[in-house]
């Protein structure tokens, strides 16, 4: 019960701060949507910015939670690249389709969404990171071309997303699928 009950006010504060923005909504606010009393929400987070925190926590870990599994697939070090950086160019179509998604946080407000950037960014690196060091230690991937590769590839994958969705007209698959072949080829030992 006590799970589910935080679970409940964190997706309505979730979905108040999509609504109203973040200075708009008060702890009293997320009470009444969750049909839930002050007290209640207070015993769970003690202010707004702790709540805030666990949305962010939440959405940050909803995003990642497809490359996550694919990290721990049992393919190979380089499908598993391939299929995360594919996973993330489909979560970027998918999210923009979505209303509520990250995404639309992130057309919001720069500042406010900062946060949720950093915390998305700093575990799709982590996830880089795993199956960079399983393609090193297989000897699939030559370590001295990695270096650099779990900080830039989710700048680099949003990149060519924006690109490609600016410019409808490109043929998005040809260019993902020569990105993914340009990483994966640079990674490995020659």
């Amino acid at each position: 019960m006590v799970l589910k009950t935080r679970d409940r006010l964190i997706e309505v504060a979730r979905k108040l701060f999509l609504l109203k923005g973040i200075e708009n909504t008060t702890m009293l606010d997320i009470a009444n949507a969750s049909d839930n009393g002050r007290r209640t929400v207070y015993s769970y987070f003690k202010n707004k910015g702790d709540i805030y925190s666990a949305v962010i926590e939440r959405e940050s870990e909803n995003y990642v939670k497809s490359v996550r599994l694919i990290a721990e697939s049992d393919d190979e070090p380089n499908v598993k690249l391939t299929n995360f950086i594919l996973e993330r160019f489909n979560t970027l179509k998918e999210a923009a389709k979505q209303k509520e998604s990250i995404l639309s946080w992130l057309k919001i407000d720069f500042n406010k969404t900062e946060k949720i950037k950093k915390a998305v960014f700093a575990k799709e690196e982590d996830i880089i990171n795993s199956i960079i060091n399983e393609g090193i230690n297989s000897g699939d991937f030559d370590p001295e071309r990695t270096y650099a590769l779990p900080h830039m590839l989710p700048t680099m994958i949003r990149a060519i997303w924006n690109q490609t969705n600016e410019n409808p007209d490109d043929d998005t698959d040809k260019i993902e699928s020569s990105f993914v072949a340009f990483v994966i080829n640079g990674l490995k030992k020659h």
